[in-house]
């Protein structure tokens, strides 16, 4: 009897061995893909070396809009490109009509576990796709190899904060610049990613909540005239949490 047993227990460890290692690899292929696809948009974009100066002058404005252009000809979703010195943070930023489509897609809409970076589909944007909201939302994975939104984590300690202050968001029209003012670790029951408010109270407290939530400290005032930029992404401290970074327009 057990000489029978011992074929087919072999059998099924060869099956698990051999099922292992292809979703190892399909794994590990899928995140070369999905480097390669982001380092030939880099190249087309290229803002360390096009984008570095915070004061543009109109040749910019002009660069800028030539590459948005050859960007949205791989993909009319690509809406924005985000930039986050000092961390790996440097992508287009996609939209379409849910928050479903791009989170097992790539920029250019094929299949991948990594996704892409896409706002949120109820953030309103106009033809030169800047967000009038008071709140915009981006989402990303977090990736093992450090890939797309990983880096967050990083805003985690109060000193890579003190350093690292500011997110930079390009769109065709130009350039914004955002003041990180509060990172934290949530559930999702926490209304963080809301866009619209129905008046200044209702945005106060919105702005307090958020601000309070912080596990980073700063001296930052905030007012009703502020416009937040908030990215999101999962974090493990416990079930179904996120890692929540939130900036403030400088204006």
């Amino acid at each position: 009897m057990l000489k029978k047993v011992r074929p087919l227990l072999l059998f099924i460890s060869t099956l698990i061995f051999i099922y292992s290692a292809v979703m190892l690899t399909s794994h590990f292929y899928n995140l070369y893909k999905n480097n390669k696809n982001y380092k030939k948009l880099k190249n087309i974009y290229n803002i360390e070396q096009n984008f570095n100066s915070q004061e543009d002058s109109p040749n910019l404005d002009d660069l800028r809009k030539e590459k948005f252009n050859k960007l949205q000809e791989i993909n009319k979703d690509i809406v924005a490109w985000i930039y986050i010195p000092n961390t790996k943070i440097d992508y287009p930023v996609v939209k379409t009509s849910d928050n479903e489509f791009y989170l097992n897609r790539d920029v250019e809409k094929k299949t991948n576990k990594a996704g892409a970076i896409f706002m949120d589909y109820r953030n309103f944007l106009d033809e030169n796709f800047n967000t009038k909201d008071k709140n915009t939302v981006l989402y990303g994975h977090h990736m093992k190899d450090g890939s797309m939104f990983a880096d967050l984590k990083k805003f985690k300690s109060q000193d890579f904060f003190n350093e690292n202050r500011y997110i930079y968001l390009d769109t065709k029209d130009g350039r914004k610049k955002y003041e990180i003012f509060s990172v934290f670790i949530t559930k999702t029951d926490f209304n963080y990613i809301k866009s619209q408010f129905n008046n200044e109270k209702d945005f106060a407290n919105f702005s307090k909540s958020i601000q309070e939530k912080s596990s980073i400290s700063t001296d930052i005032k905030l007012s009703n005239n502020d416009e937040f930029l908030t990215l999101s992404t999962c974090t493990y401290e416990f079930d179904d949490g996120r890692l929540a970074l939130v900036g403030r327009l400088v204006k």
